[in-house]
This record gives structure tokens, C-alpha cells and sequence, in this order.
């Protein structure tokens, strides 16, 4: 009997190490990554593959995402404005003509915080573009995906439109965890608006519009991605599938790429990178980031 005790308390000591590791696992690994926001079930760290960022923005603490990135543009400033879409096997790429494009649009998620603006939340999940799209008549919007628990509220209320005299009219708007009561002006600058005939034009910053219709207009706001033959039929040109190559940029388990574009792409890009960086980019104003020194040691 002494021998079958002593086993049975040693399985259920081990039995009980292993929950308490298995409900420990979550804990230690946010403390083992101080600062990390868990996206995905993927932590990732503004001292890590995505470091390269302090050097156009800096990292803010904001509760429940841990550290996200604000860069140093000037006022106005949006995700997914300074570039140009690109068709290709993945989908309407977005080329940025900022220097962290090739992060912040393709990784992680974008939210306007009601006190810092516009943050980025990391992730390691790549896309051609985290947006979501709104085909109305001739014209084609788009704005960021947020974080999960964040909405990013429709261009007009009730599928409604937008009357140049009287201004938007009030609707059930909100850009939070929780939406609430506001007027579609207030929101205005988290979506992007440009005509079907120059939605594949270069630094689409130039093109963008409000589309102002009627009161009694019967247009309706599609929310679905451009087609691509609708793309061409309007701007009189085929477009082709631009091919990507892709490099691994971080041997670590996240596995995080960086598709190389064609010469021709890159020639687009260093035209009007010089401008973006003059005129959006705002030099560095805040000492880098440097993680905290953990009690836990």
C-alpha cells in the first residue's frame, strides 16, 4: 500500500505541476515579453523585428493593446495615403512611399486613439493591405482594419450620402470599443476617397475626394473590394498582375518577409519618396525607445 501511495502522490504532484504551468504559460509569457501586445496569439515586441520603427516614431504604452507605434507625420496625416495600389496574385497591394511602409501596411493593425491619433497595434500576419474597402458609383474608399474591439464607422450613416449644402447628417458613429453618438464630419479623415479612373494612379495623396451626392440619390454603398475588371474599364488601361519576391527578414520564429518589388515598382517608389520624406515625415522628436528595466529579475 506504501508503494502505491507514494506513486499516487507522485502522479498527482505532477499532474498538479502541469495545470499550473499550463495556466501559469500565458502570464509568464507576457512578462518574458515586456510590453508586447498578444494579436493573433503572437507577441510582438517594439525591441524585436520591428525595432527599426523608433527611428520615425515612437512607442506608446495604451492599455489594452501594450505598445503601439505613433509615427511623427505631419498634421492630417492617414494610413494608406502617401503611395499607390497594385494588382496582384494576393490582392490590391498597397506600395507606400514612406520608409516603415513596408511594415505598418502589410503587419498589425491601425486605430485612431482619441488622444494620441493614429496608432499602430503589431502583429506578424502579413497582408497586402489590412483595409476594408467601399465601392460607391465612380468612386473607390478604403480605410484601416482595426485591432480587435476597435469599429471603424461606415463614410455615411445608414448607407446614407452626403449633401454639400447641409453638410453629413448625424448618425449612430462611433470609432472605440464602444460606439456612440457623433457626426459623420468628425470621422471624415479615417477613410480615403478616390475616383475608379485614378485609384491605380501614383501618390494617390494628389487624387483624393469627398463624394458629395443628393439628397435623393439612389446610389448604394457597396462594401466589397474593387474588381479588378471594373478598375480597368474605367481607367481605359489593362492592368496586370505585378509579380512580388519575397526575402525573409527575420530568422526567429515569426518568420517575418518583405516582398521585393520589380524595378519598375521600386522607380515609382524613389520618385516620390524624397517629397514624403520632406513634406509628411517629421524628424525624430522624442528619445528612442528603451525597455524598462523588469522588478521581476
Amino acid at each position: 500500500m506504501k508503494t502505491f501511495d507514494r506513486r499516487s502522490l507522485g502522479t498527482a504532484v505532477t499532474m498538479v505541476a502541469l495545470a499550473f504551468c499550463v495556466a501559469c504559460a500565458p502570464a509568464y509569457a507576457h512578462k518574458k515579453h515586456h510590453g508586447a501586445y498578444a494579436y493573433g496569439g503572437v507577441y510582438a515586441s517594439p525591441v524585436g523585428v520591428f525595432a527599426e520603427l523608433q527611428y520615425y516614431g515612437t512607442w506608446i504604452s495604451v492599455p489594452p493593446f501594450g505598445y503601439c507605434w505613433r509615427p511623427w507625420v505631419v498634421a492630417g496625416w492617414r494610413p494608406y495615403l502617401y503611395g499607390h495600389w497594385i494588382w496582384t496574385r494576393h490582392g490590391w497591394f498597397w506600395v507606400s512611399y514612406e520608409p516603415f511602409g513596408w511594415i505598418v501596411y502589410h503587419y498589425g493593425r491601425w486605430m485612431f486613439h482619441p488622444v494620441y491619433g493614429w496608432l499602430w497595434v503589431p502583429d506578424y500576419t502579413w497582408g497586402p493591405a489590412w483595409v476594408q474597402w467601399v465601392v460607391v458609383g465612380t468612386y473607390i474608399g478604403w480605410a484601416p482594419l482595426p485591432p480587435p474591439g476597435w469599429n471603424v464607422p461606415p463614410p455615411w450613416p445608414d448607407g446614407g450620402y452626403y449633401d454639400d449644402d447641409e453638410g453629413p447628417y448625424p448618425g449612430p458613429y462611433g470609432y472605440g470599443p464602444q460606439p456612440g453618438p457623433a457626426r459623420p464630419r468628425v470621422t471624415a479623415h479615417l477613410w480615403v476617397f478616390v475616383s475608379v479612373q485614378e485609384f491605380t494612379r501614383d501618390n494617390v495623396a494628389r487624387y483624393v475626394r469627398t463624394p458629395v451626392f443628393p439628397r435623393d440619390s439612389n446610389l448604394r454603398v457597396e462594401r466589397r473590394v474593387p474588381d479588378v475588371r471594373e478598375v480597368e474599364r474605367w481607367a481605359g488601361q489593362p492592368i496586370r498582375p505585378v509579380p512580388l519576391e519575397w526575402t525573409k527578414t527575420d530568422d526567429g520564429p515569426a518568420g517575418v518577409v518583405r516582398p521585393q518589388l520589380p524595378q519598375s515598382e521600386e522607380r515609382r517608389v524613389e520618385s516620390y519618396r524624397p517629397m514624403v520624406e520632406r513634406e509628411v515625415l517629421r524628424p525624430q522628436e522624442k528619445p528612442r525607445f528603451r525597455p524598462r528595466e523588469r522588478e521581476d529579475r
